[in-house]
């Protein structure tokens, strides 16, 4: 469990590394293009590193996956004329295969990786700091990080069994994880068509920080879920519920001292409850993980997305807080499926089973669902 909790830990480098990008560039039109263009390319990779969890014996159409990613970028960079979008070619190629070496260890059960390689963002940090804060330093920073990343991996992570799952199964979940993650880019789109100038920065400050404490808590959940379908879990969704109200308080309060970041930390106040929601979905998904069911998840994230699209349309009204709004919506119904489906097909006969190790996962062709 302690170790599960410093690989959860391995998060807050990204929490640091944010929040020098938030003190060192502000809040402004060119920020807004940058976290446009971040949340398109970040939405690649966590695709890809899904994808290596699902498909860790088909490497090839992994690499392909991650030329394909980059390729997709490059071609929408030369048909917009954008710079920045350019810039960032690099960055996808670096941080695609070392989310594939990521998520291949983590598929096999070697999590400490991710320990090690959420490191090199410590050094980032400190770099983007004293460094003069333009964009192409920012990204070529990120770069680098992402190949000491994948060369620490390659080092750290050791010999993993040849493991096979039905491809039906690997294409439906790889479905459900692009479909649920697009609505991240959806949300920016509405912040940047209706809300103006500073909102999409806003809106990527809030949920970038809120959504990286969140891993903390769903990954070691994940694991040990997982591991015992069995396992009550009560005390991790209580505390995670502790430190929602937490970040809550400390948001609000100090958005008082803070005027320019004023409507981000109050947004990060306000979807903080999605900590303690993450976490329930996660042990949620575990079942569908172990019984190898793509179905539930497919539907339950075709329906977070659909709704939070829609919500967000509805609310934008309200701003950046419309946009916060929705998500908490949408990814309560997303939760209110996910239980209803779980409970309807398997919790009923999860007491008649045995505890379930990491290793029978392996062997019995299941898997982890987190990503990098």
């Amino acid at each position: 469990m302690l170790k599960l909790g410093l690989i959860g830990l391995s998060r807050c480098p990204r929490i640091l590394f944010l929040g020098v990008i938030a003190l060192r560039f502000g809040i402004s039109g060119d920020t807004d293009t940058f976290f446009f263009i971040y949340s398109v390319v970040t939405f690649l990779i966590a695709t890809i590193a899904y994808a290596s969890e699902i498909m860790a014996p088909h490497r090839r159409t992994l690499i392909s996956g991650v030329v394909g990613a980059t390729i997709v970028l490059l071609v929408s960079a030369l048909i917009t004329h954008s710079t920045l979008a350019l810039m960032f070619v690099p960055y996808i190629s670096v941080a695609g295969f070392a989310s594939v070496l990521i998520g291949i260890s983590n598929r096999g059960g070697h999590h400490i990786v991710l320990l090690h390689t959420g490191l090199p963002y410590l050094g980032a940090t400190i770099l983007l700091f004293l460094l003069e804060p333009t964009f192409p330093t920012l990204i070529i920073l990120l770069s680098i990080t992402e190949i000491v990343r994948g060369l620490i991996a390659i080092l750290t992570t050791r010999r993993l069994p040849r493991i096979s799952v039905p491809w039906t199964y690997s294409i439906g979940m790889l479905i459900a994880i692009a479909i649920g993650g697009f609505s991240s880019i959806i949300d920016r789109i509405y912040a940047g068509a209706f809300l103006g100038e500073g909102a999409i920065t806003q809106v990527s400050y809030a949920f970038g920080a809120v959504l990286a404490i969140a891993n903390m808590g769903t990954y070691s959940v994940s694991v040990l879920k997982i591991n015992d379908l069995r396992l009550n879990l009560t005390i991790p969704v209580l505390v995670t519920s502790i430190i929602s109200i937490l970040i809550l308080l400390v948001a609000f309060i100090s958005s008082s001292f803070f005027p320019l970041f004023r409507e981000a930390l109050i947004l990060t106040a306000l979807i903080s409850m999605l900590i303690p929601l993450g976490v329930l979905i996660h042990i949620s998904i575990a079942y569908c993980v172990v019984y190898q069911d793509y179905k539930g998840v497919l539907i339950g994230a075709s329906i977070f997305t659909v709704s939070n699209t829609v919500l967000d349309y509805l609310l934008i009204g309200w701003g950046i807080y419309g946009i916060g709004l929705a998500s908490i919506l949408s990814t309560s119904l997303y939760l209110t499926f996910l239980e209803l489906w779980v409970t309807t097909h398997y919790k009923t006969s999860v007491s008649k089973t045995h505890s379930i190790s990491v290793e029978d996962l392996v062997n019995s062709e299941s898997i982890s669902m987190e990503t990098e």
